[in-house]
């Protein structure tokens, strides 16, 4: 029988698949790699092997501590720090103008402090930047303590404005907000507001936020055609809504960017779309597209006393007397 002659592989199969084996390995080198120099510590420990030898000489009775501290605990070595940061704090302070002698101010005086950093300062960054911010005072804090009285903002009330047109950027431009750092609970009463393009109320209250804030209230106010919804965010405090009329020709939504879980809403007029996203928020005794609010809201622009008008109504509608 005559045998057959072997087929000899070619050059380029051969190339082919010595290539793949070649590329396999190195990605195999390249992952083995990464995770013994990730792990190198676990799979040292693993297989037995130390990384540091420690050589004793002479009897042990010589000093070989290099590094020594001058402070007997970490207390007390943290308690330097922290005075340490003081005075570099205090020196560091250039007085550029003193204008009328009125630095240094006596114990006692009235303060006013603009913006939250007064509040709450941003201490640290991140990474290699972080420190323990634990039991840093605040600018406030720090006044109050040394017997100056803090003007802040309390329990603050809104009312009888007219907001009109504003119009929106970063997601704001709404009518009114509860601002960073309020206290105590924040009342908008008896305003009016139209075509804002950010909505009609913007909820800043948990962004920096300050322990003594309790809730908003916002009750006979009148909302006409407020942007994209009647509020923006809902930062996880009670917001209590009543007696106020919200009107809008486009559908809208109750709360945007959250789920307005926070909104209690009692006794309110909404003339609104259908197609309007109620969400999560919670209602009760509200009414929606009633035909003679409807036919009322039609004389905004011609009665000149209509704004007084509509307040006197949601007023009654709740039972109270403005």
């Amino acid at each position: 029988m005559e045998k057959k002659a072997k087929k000899r592989m070619s050059n380029k199969a051969f190339a082919g698949i010595w290539g793949t084996v070649l590329a396999i390995l190195l990605i195999v080198v390249l992952v083995g790699n990464y995770f013994a120099m990730k792990y190198t510590t676990i799979i040292t420990r693993s297989l037995g092997h130390t990384t540091t030898k420690v050589t004793t000489t002479g009897d042990g009775s010589s000093d070989n501590e290099y590094f020594k501290s001058d402070y007997s605990s970490h207390e007390e070595l943290v308690d330097h720090e922290t005075e340490f940061s003081k005075q570099l704090v205090a020196e560091g302070i250039v007085l550029m103008r003193n204008q009328d002698n009125v630095l240094p101010l006596e114990s006692g005086k009235k303060i006013s402090l603009f913006g939250i950093g007064s509040a709450k300062f941003v201490y640290s960054g991140l990474g290699s930047g972080a420190i323990d911010t634990s039991k840093t005072t605040s600018l406030k804090d720090a006044l109050e303590a040394e017997g100056f009285q803090v003007c802040a903002t309390r329990d603050a009330l809104i009312q009888r404005n007219e907001v009109a047109r504003t119009r929106m950027f970063e997601n704001d431009g709404t009518a009114f907000d509860t601002d960073w750092g309020t206290a105590g609970t924040t009342v908008f009463q008896y305003n009016y507001s139209h075509d804002n393009e950010g909505g009609f109320w913007l909820d800043c209250m948990k962004l920096n936020h300050n322990r003594d804030c309790e809730k908003t209230i916002l009750r006979y106010n009148i909302s006409m055609r407020d942007g994209r919804g009647i509020a923006v965010y809902d930062q996880g405090i009670l917001t209590e809504w009543y007696g106020n009329l919200f009107f809008h020709e486009k559908p809208i939504q109750i709360c945007c960017f959250d789920e307005g879980e926070n909104f209690h809403f009692d006794h309110n007029i909404f003339c609104i779309p259908q197609e309007t996203d109620w969400q999560k928020a919670r209602y009760e005794e509200n009414i929606v597209n009633d035909s003679q609010w409807l036919e009322l809201i039609q004389y905004e622009t011609q009665n000149p006393n209509w704004r007084d008008h509509v307040t006197e109504k949601l007023c009654k509608f709740v039972g109270v007397t403005r």
